[in-house]
């Protein structure tokens, strides 16, 4: 990896671009702003627009270094605001992780895979090799609502899995997906593939429909600060948390049949296994099928498309832990 800095423009706190090494992501370069503080201490790792339509994580991102002040800081916080610079203008959708895996399905990555791949593997191993939390922040394609959560991996060790809690318990909402164990035999989220190798990430969820949301851009600020207190990297102190409902696993929501999708559902609603959450109607508002939910838990997530080919994915939800 390369890093390419401009001049610092305050004290503490400096902009610039990183390449990586890999001839597989050659002119592939992202945004790079980074805090150092007055001491030595822990390295945050901040990373946004691996969806690059997710608009409140991505703006989150860039403003979250002036939160900080470099003379009252301890180690250093490294943000990259932007990574998928090569969808930029293209309005390129999130895509199921059943499907062709996107970045955000591709971790930890392959250094001879695809471009993904590639990309997956030069983030954890080149830019965050060396931190002590990194967290992926992301918020609402152009096509979703979601609710505020966030995701990090267990992993059945007591000790590692309370540390993990304790950073998801930083952001304030009441749901945190902390996948079951297994989910580590996969590819998967960032969280995931450090999990493995017993090193904290976390994914953090909040917008809706691609839009600069300013609550959302608030929630993530204001989670990262906690994280930042949490780490010892601040003086501030940390908040009391709030209770929060340990999800671990996931069901996609799906079309049963072709057609225009009606949606009973919203985020943050709890749906009953086989209840009626919906149907698919024809073009003449005829229904052609009740949409049933796959599992008993939380709506993490809708899609707001009006026309989903059958078996398409139109929502989430998580199940309660155990």
């Amino acid at each position: 990896m390369q890093t390419r800095w401009e001049n610092e423009t305050t004290p503490g706190i400096r902009i610039g671009e990183i390449t990586f090494g890999n001839p597989a992501l050659k002119g592939h370069t992202c945004p790079i702003i980074e805090l150092s503080g007055a001491e030595a201490g822990p390295r945050l790792c901040v990373m946004a627009g691996i969806h690059i339509n997710e608009a409140s994580s991505i703006a989150a991102a860039i403003a979250i270094a002036g939160d900080f002040d470099p003379r009252h800081f301890r180690g250093t916080l490294s943000i990259i605001p932007i990574v998928s610079t090569h969808n930029i203008f293209k309005y390129t959708a999130v895509s199921p992780p059943s499907g062709d895996r996107d970045l955000h399905w591709s971790y930890p990555g392959n250094p001879q895979g695809t471009f993904n791949d590639c990309l997956a593997d030069a983030l954890i191993n080149e830019w965050a090799a060396n931190a002590d939390v990194l967290v992926d922040m992301h918020g609402g394609d152009l096509d979703e609502r979601m609710a505020r959560y966030v995701v990090i991996q267990s992993t059945g060790d007591p000790e590692f899995d309370a540390r993990a809690e304790a950073a998801a318990a930083c952001f304030d909402t009441p749901l945190v997906v902390a996948l079951h164990a297994s989910a580590m035999n996969e590819p998967g989220r960032c969280c995931t593939a450090l999990a493995a190798r017993r090193r904290i990430a976390l994914v953090s969820e909040a917008g809706d429909f691609g839009m600069a949301d300013p609550d959302s851009i608030a929630w993530h600020r204001n989670g990262i600060r906690e994280l930042a207190a949490l780490l010892g990297m601040t003086g501030g102190n940390v908040r009391e948390p709030r209770a929060q409902q340990y999800l671990d696993q996931y069901e996609w929501i799906t079309s049963p049949e072709s057609g225009i999708v009606e949606k009973a559902f919203k985020p943050g609603d709890w749906i009953e296994e086989g209840a009626c959450i919906g149907i698919v109607t024809d073009h003449y508002g005829r229904e052609k099928a009740a949409i049933r939910a796959p599992q008993a838990g939380y709506v993490m997530m809708q899609k707001s498309l009006q026309f989903a080919p059958r078996g398409f994915w139109i929502g989430a939800v998580a199940r309660p832990r155990g």
